[in-house]
C-alpha cells in the first residue's frame, strides 16, 4: 500500500479538488481540462459565473477535447 504525501492528502481536502483529482487520475485528463470541466459543472449545476475569462483562443482543443468525451458518454 503506498502511502499518501501530505501534498496529496492537501489536495482532495475540498470537494472541487477531490473532483479534479478524480478526472486526472481515473480519466486520464489534463490538469487544463480538468480545471475547465470543473468549471463547467459548477456554472451547469450550481449557477456559478467564472471567476476568470481565458483569452480568446485559448484552450480550444481541450473545449474540442471535453465536447468530444461528452459525447462518448
Amino acid at each position: 500500500m503506498a502511502t499518501k504525501t501530505s501534498a496529496q492528502r492537501q489536495a482532495i481536502k475540498t470537494p472541487e479538488a477531490a473532483f479534479v483529482h478524480v478526472l486526472q487520475e481515473e480519466f486520464q485528463f489534463s490538469a487544463r481540462l480538468s480545471g475547465e470541466v470543473l468549471q463547467a459543472a459548477q456554472e451547469m449545476l450550481l449557477g456559478h459565473t467564472p471567476l476568470r475569462s481565458a483569452a480568446p483562443g485559448s484552450g480550444a482543443r481541450d473545449r474540442r477535447e471535453l465536447q468530444s468525451t461528452r459525447r462518448r458518454c
